[in-house]
C-alpha cells in the first residue's frame, strides 16, 4: 500500500551514535533522524550525520539538543544529500535565531521539541515548521504531561503542524491522525530491531519489559524529570535515582551528559521510554522497520473507518445498552468526593453509571448512605467502588450491608479477580482495575470479564503506565485473547480512563479501540475529575465551593509520591508545595526510605476530607471541625486529572 501522510521519524538511541537504524528509515520511506540528544562532541554529531547523508537514499533528520556552532556550520553542506528536518528543544528556537533562517530558505524544516506549554519564543507560527510534542512517558529529558494531555493542551493554540514523540503505536498513530496531527517518532519501541546494534545482555533485558521499569527521575514539583531504565543489574541507573531525586532540569542535565553508554549498561544511564513495551511484541509480530511502517499506515488508514462503522462512546452505544444507560459512561468512584445520594442521582439523571465511593466508610454511615441512595435512584442503575487492599474486615462489612440493597454495580480498585467473581456469584457485575497487560490473560482465565484501563493522567492514586501505553498494550494483548475458541469478545466490558474530558479526548479513544470494538467487545469511559467542574457536585454536597473553585484556577497537576508504587495527581496547593519540602528535607535528613514512606502517607492522611468536605478530625474519634475556606486551601489535596 501507498505510505500514508502520518509521517513517522525513526529516531536512533541517544547515545548510540549508529546510524543504521536511520538509514534503514530512509530507504523504507520514513523519515530516519540521527538523534544527537546527550552528545557533547561535535565531531561525534557530524561524522553520523555524514555517513546518514551517504547512506540514507532518501531525506533524514537531525535532533540536537544544544548549539554546537561547528555542526550547525556544517548542516548546509547536508541538505543537498537529503538533510530535510532539523529538530531542537524548545528554548534553542530563541538563542540560535541567527541560523535558522538561511537552513529555512534552504528547504530543511525546523521543528521545535516541547515537553510542556511554557513557549519563550516572540512568534510561535512564523518562527516554525512545526511541533514536537514529548510526553512524560518518553525516554530522556520529560516533562509532567504525558503525551494524551500535552498534545490536546496544544491543540489549537497554533496552526502550526504537530507530531507526537511518547506511547506512539499504530492504534495511537490512528488516534493522533483522526484529530489533526500529521506524524509521530518511532524510538524505544525499535530497540529491538536487527539494525539496532545493542549487546546480547541488554537485548534480553528489555526482551521482558512491560514499560514500567523505566522510572522519571527529577523534581516533580516543577515538573523536570529524565526518564531512564532501571533494573537490579544497572548499578548507575540505581544510583541516579537517588541522587537525581528532587534535582531540576539543570541539575539533571549535568548528572547524565556523558553517561549514555549502550555497550556498557551496567555503567550507564539509558534514556528509554515506557513504549519499550512495544519492542518485544513488534519484533515477534513484524520482525523488520519496513512492516511496522505499513502497520501505522494501515492503522491511519483503517481505524477511524472501523470506528465510524462501530460507534463505541455515543448514545445508546452497545456497552450504554448492555449497563441499562443512555450513554457508555461510568462515573469513577471518588473517595470522600462521591459519597452522596443527591449527587449520584444527578450523574444517573444525566444518562451515566453512578458509583458511590465506599472507601473507609463502615456501620451507621455506610447504611444511612445506601438508604439514600435506593430511595433518590429507585429502579435507576448505581453502584459501589470498593478498595480491594482495604482490610479484608472492612470489605466484608462492606459487602454485607451493600448486597442488602442490591447494587446494580461494583468496581474493585486494586482488587483481584476472585474477589470479582464472588460479589458476580452474589448478583453485582464488577469491573477491575488492570494496571498492566501481563495480567489480562490471567484476570480472564480466572472469570473476570468487566475490565479498567487507568492511565496515570487520572486524579488519585495512579499507576504507572501512560494512557497511550497502557492502552495500546491492552489492545494487543486482548486482540489475541478473544475470538473463537477463547474468551467470546461480546462477554467483555471495557472502560477505559485518564485524560478523557471531551469531545476529542472521546475521539481519539473511539479510534484507538476500533479493532476492539470491531471484534465484539463493549467499551465505555470512566470519568472521575470532569464531574468536579459541575454545578451538581457542589449543590448535592458532595464538595463545598472552596474546593471547586481550586480546581476552576487549577493550572497544573503533580504527582505525590510517597514511595514506589505509591503515587497520587492532585491539583498544585499549598498542600502540596509542603508535601514536596517535606519529602526534599526527608531525604537531606537521610531518613532511610520506609521510614520516610510512612512520614508521607501521615502527612497524606485526612488531606482528602479537608478539601473536598471541609472538615477534619483532631483525633481518631473526635467529632468533625468545619474549616474556613483559608484554612481549607492550605491543607487540602485536591486529587484531580489533567486535561
Amino acid at each position: 500500500m501507498t505510505m500514508s501522510k502520518f509521517a513517522k521519524f525513526v529516531f536512533t538511541p541517544a547515545g548510540l551514535n549508529d546510524v543504521g537504524l536511520a538509514i534503514a528509515a530512509s530507504r523504507a520511506g520514513s523519515i530516519g533522524v540521527f538523534n544527537a540528544e546527550l552528545e557533547a562532541d561535535p565531531a561525534r554529531i557530524l561524522a553520523s550525520l555524514d555517513r546518514l547523508a551517504r547512506f540514507a537514499g532518501g531525506s533524514f533528520g537531525l535532533r540536537l539538543d544544544a548549539l554546537h556552532e561547528t555542526v550547525l556550520a556544517r548542516l548546509a553542506e547536508s541538505v543537498p544529500a537529503g538533510l530535510a528536518w532539523l529538530i531542537v528543544d524548545e528554548p534553542m528556537v530563541a538563542a540560535g535565531r541567527a541560523y535558522w533562517p538561511a537552513m529555512r530558505q534552504a528547504g530543511v524544516r525546523l521543528l521545535a521539541q516541547v515537553v510542556d506549554t511554557a513557549w519563550s519564543g516572540d512568534s510561535l507560527d512564523a518562527e516554525l515548521d512545526g511541533l514536537l510534542i514529548k510526553g512524560n512517558e518518553s525516554g530522556g529529558f520529560v516533562g509532567e504531561n504525558a503525551s494524551y494531555i500535552l498534545l490536546q493542551q496544544w491543540r489549537g493554540r497554533s496552526a502550526l503542524p504537530m507530531y507526537l514523540r511518547g506511547g506512539l503505536t499504530p492504534h495511537v498513530a490512528a488516534a493522533c491522525h483522526a484529530v489533526g496531527l500529521a506524524g509521530g517518532v518511532l524510538d524505544s519501541q525499535l530497540l529491538l530491531l536487527d539494525e539496532v546494534r545493542l549487546p546480547d545482555s541488554l537485548r534480553s533485558l528489555i526482551g521482558n519489559l512491560a514499560g514500567s521499569e523505566t522510572v522519571a527521575v527529577g523534581q516533580g514539583e516543577e515538573g523536570e524529570y529524565f526518564r531512564v531504565l532501571v533494573r537490579p543489574s544497572l548499578t548507575a541507573a540505581r544510583q541516579f535515582v537517588n541522587e537525581g531525586d528532587g534535582c531540576g532540569r539543570a541539575e539533571l542535565r549535568r548528572q547524565v551528559t556523558g553517561r549514555t553508554d549502550w555497550q556498557d549498561p551496567s555503567r550507564a544511564l539509558l534514556p528509554i521510554g515506557q513504549d519499550v513495551a512495544f519492542a518485544p511484541l513488534w519484533r515477534k509480530r513484524y520482525g523488520t522497520l519496513q512492516a511496522i511502517l505499513t502497520a501505522i499506515d494501515e492503522a491511519v488508514a483503517g481505524h477511524a473507518h472501523l470506528a465510524a462503522l462501530h460507534p463505541s462512546i455515543s448514545d445508546g452505544a452497545p456497552l450504554a445498552r448492555a449497563l441499562g444507560l443512555r450513554f457508555p459512561i461510568v462515573q469513577g468512584p471518588m473517595t470522600r468526593v462521591s459519597d452522596t445520594a443527591e449527587f449520584a442521582l444527578a450523574v444517573a439523571e444525566g444518562g451515566a453509571l453512578p458509583m458511590l465511593a465506599l472507601a473507609l466508610l463502615k456501620g451507621k454511615p455506610l447504611e444511612k448512605l445506601l438508604v439514600r441512595t435506593t430511595e433518590l435512584l429507585g429502579a435507576r442503575p448505581w453502584g459501589i467502588g470498593l478498595l480491594g487492599f482495604a482490610p479484608q474486615s472492612l470489605l466484608d462489612e462492606q459487602l454485607a450491608v451493600a448486597q442488602k440493597f442490591k447494587p446494580t454495580y461494583a468496581i474493585i480498585a486494586g482488587g483481584r479477580p476472585d474477589q470479582a467473581v464472588q460479589l458476580e456469584s452474589a448478583g453485582v457485575p464488577t469491573f477491575l482495575h488492570v494496571p498492566a497487560a501481563g495480567l489480562i490473560a490471567g484476570f480472564l482465565q480466572e472469570g473476570g470479564r468487566r475490565f479498567i484501563f487507568e492511565g496515570r493522567e487520572c486524579g488519585g492514586h495512579i499507576g504507572p503506565l501512560s494512557s497511550f501505553v497502557l492502552w495500546s498494550t491492552m489492545v494487543d494483548r486482548l486482540l489475541g485473547e478473544l475470538g473463537p475458541g477463547k474468551v467470546p469478545a461480546d462477554q467483555v466490558d471495557l472502560l477505559f480512563a485518564g485524560g478523557i474530558h471531551d469531545a476529542v479526548s472521546s475521539a481519539m479513544l473511539q479510534v484507538l479501540v476500533a479493532p476492539l470494538v470491531a471484534a465484539g467487545a463493549r467499551v465505555g469511559i470512566l470519568m472521575g475529575s470532569a464531574y468536579l467542574f459541575t454545578q451538581e457536585i457542589v449543590d448535592s454536597g458532595s464538595i463545598v465551593p472552596q474546593y471547586q473553585r481550586e480546581v476552576l484556577e487549577c493550572e497544573r497537576t503533580v504527582n505525590l509520591e510517597s514511595g514506589p508504587g505509591h503515587a497520587s495527581r492532585c491539583a498544585y496547593t499549598p498542600f502540596a508545595r509542603d508535601f514536596f519540602k517535606t519529602r526534599v528535607d526527608l531525604r537531606t535528613q537521610g531518613v532511610p526510605l520506609d521510614e520516610g514512606r510512612r512520614v508521607l502517607d501521615d502527612l497524606i492522611l485526612g488531606r482528602l476530607r479537608i478539601a473536598s468536605k471541609g472538615s477534619k478530625r483532631d483525633g481518631l474519634n473526635a467529632p468533625l471541625q468545619r474549616l474556613d475556606d483559608a484554612q481549607q486551601r492550605a491543607d487540602g489535596d485536591r486529587q484531580q486529572q489533567r486535561g
